[in-house]
């Protein structure tokens, strides 16, 4: 058996809790040979941050509806959604939205505002007015890579990471790191590391997306 069919492709999404200084996430990946490489496959490896608000219905519903698909590349995932997503409204969501409440989706609304609140970004007003809003700093993440393919386990790429400082109009819930690196086929270590406190994200689902598209330059 192939080797680096054992562990999951980039891009993937891993969770990682930033409100605290020192706080690690880590996943062994693989980058996938040129031949398995489909057409929006790259071997530049970018970084980048989502952050999530909670909508606890939908995803137990989504979560129901998707259980079957056994995909463990975030990009795949998401674009399998996407498309079938008007399956899952015709036989799940339509009949299920419509069980909340008013006070439920006050709370899940609530919820979003304050995500986007801890980000920077910019409000366009019905008077067609920008107001800017500083969000928390975010704080920097060192990014360690091992190659697993390496008997003495080298490391590779070792980098602390400054989120771009970027607005976005009506909110965006993405955040882009200023670095990124290219890596042969092979096994590799992921290690993030939270550089300084951000209690007020504390509870906030968050992920780093390490093999993004996003960002290539």
């Amino acid at each position: 058996m192939n080797p680096l069919k054992k562990l999951p492709s980039t891009p993937y999404a891993l969770p990682i809790d930033i409100s605290k200084k020192n706080n690690k996430a880590e996943i062994d990946l693989r980058i996938k040979t040129e031949k398995e490489r489909a057409k929006l496959d790259s071997d530049i490896i970018a970084f980048e941050m989502k952050f999530f608000w909670h909508d606890p219905r939908k995803s137990e519903s989504l979560e129901k509806m998707f259980s079957w698909v056994k995909i463990n590349n975030f990009f795949a995932l998401t674009a399998f959604q996407v498309v079938t997503y008007p399956i899952y409204w015709v036989m799940e969501g339509r009949k299920y939205d419509k069980k909340y409440t008013k006070e439920e989706r006050k709370e899940i609304f609530s919820d979003r505002n304050r995500v986007l609140n801890l980000l920077d970004h910019e409000e366009l007003t019905s008077s067609g007015t920008v107001i800017r809003h500083k969000g928390i700093p975010i704080p920097n993440i060192r990014i360690t890579i091992t190659d697993l393919n390496d008997p003495d386990k080298k490391v590779i790429y070792n980098e602390v990471l400054e989120v771009k400082k970027h607005t976005s109009t009506g909110g965006n819930f993405y955040k882009y790191f200023l670095s990124h690196t290219s890596l042969k086929p092979g096994n590799y270590k992921v290690v993030a590391e939270v550089q300084s406190d951000a209690l007020e994200f504390e509870g906030t689902e968050i992920k780093i997306i390490i093999g993004s598209y996003s960002l290539k330059i």
